[in-house]
């Protein structure tokens, strides 16, 4: 970056003056200072090559223009932004670099001129400082490592010179071990029992998902296996063949059948078929002759006396409300309880 005042150098507002342009005077100063800085070398080379790297063909500029520019506009007796190199013929070089430039650039162009003086190159001086990084890490190494539980020694350094020869140490006896170790469980968790059986699991899973025509997510198949754990499952088995006659009774669509996560999941809609819970707060029975709490041990038989009737009249070719009517009357025969009378029934006097 330049130095404050450069614009109103003379030199500069002749540069400016030869190209026609602030900004090409300024874009062409500060990329060729800024390839200096970074090599730390004021030299340049051949005029081709000073305005390549003020990138003036870039620019669509007429060839040699800026390189004249350069080099006259110190005025006659001066020297201009450039001049030639001493050391070689036809070579230009940054006027006065060292003096203008930066400190950071000064100690680089300094090191520079040290590797020059010495006859080092480039690529000597960056092998010398990975080796000193080689060397720095491989003594902050530990000479030997031993590890107690793995019972064995791995040695970074060996001393092969039996004059200084070290014995390693002994490794240390590795503890010993429990015949039966004791599971670690963590805080709070409860003792697992004894995992279901996966086939019951994927067969009562695969019976639900045919039933009600939907897939069983991994949610549902988690909490069928937790049920089954829970030794659910031959009320599970209940509930599904009792849900089935219902389907087969009412003709249920695929679309309007319980999905297998709120059958085995947290809804736990399984519980409406089991014969022993009544249905959850807030949902409607299944069946118009829904069993009273009173009157559970005579309760299967009656629901099953109803979905029989009902399944035969639907054979027979009755309508719905027929099948309905016959299989109200098997219910109540078998010993149902009718929370209320049925429609059009007077009800009795109290």
């Amino acid at each position: 970056m330049a130095r404050p005042g450069l614009e109103r150098h003379p030199k500069f507002v002749m540069l400016r003056a030869a190209l026609g342009s602030r900004l090409l005077a300024v874009g062409a100063l500060e990329s060729i200072w800024a390839t200096c800085y970074e090599t730390g070398d004021p030299r340049l080379g051949t005029p081709d090559a000073v305005e390549a790297i003020a990138g003036w063909s870039d620019a669509g500029q007429t060839p040699g223009c800026l390189f004249a520019a350069l080099r006259d506009c110190g005025g006659d007796g001066s020297v201009g932004f450039i001049e030639p190199d001493p050391e070689k013929k036809g070579r230009w070089q940054v006027h006065d670099l060292y003096d203008h430039a930066p400190q950071y650039v000064q100690r680089r162009m300094e090191r520079e001129l040290a590797r020059e003086k010495a006859g080092v190159s480039v690529r000597e001086l960056r092998a010398e400082a990975a080796l000193s990084r080689w060397k720095k890490h491989r003594k902050s190494k530990p000479k030997v490592q031993t590890t107690a539980s793995d019972n064995h020694l791995v040695a970074s350094d060996v001393q092969t010179d039996a004059s200084d020869y070290t014995p390693a140490p002994a490794p240390a006896p590795a503890p010993a071990q429990r015949e039966n170790p004791p599971t670690p469980r963590k805080r709070g968790a409860r003792p697992s029992t004894s995992p279901p059986d996966a086939d019951l699991v994927a067969g009562e899973v695969e019976a639900f998902e045919t039933l009600s025509g939907h897939k069983a997510n991994p949610a549902a198949i988690r909490s069928a296996r937790k049920l089954i754990a829970d030794g659910k499952g031959a009320e599970l088995v209940r509930a599904r063949e009792r849900y089935a006659a219902e389907i087969r009774a009412r003709d249920t669509a695929p679309e309007f059948r319980i999905l297998p996560h709120n059958w085995f999941g947290r809804a736990a809609r399984w519980t409406e078929y089991t014969g022993d819970t009544p249905a959850p707060a807030g949902r409607s029975a299944r069946d118009p002759y829904r069993e009273h709490p009173s009157a559970q041990p005579v309760q299967t038989s009656a629901e099953k006396a109803w979905s029989d009737a009902y399944i035969d009249a639907k054979l027979d070719g009755k309508t719905i409300a027929e099948a309905e009517a016959l299989a109200r009357a098997a219910f109540l025969e078998a010993g149902g309880y009718e929370p209320h009378p049925a429609p059009g029934t007077p009800r009795d006097a109290a």
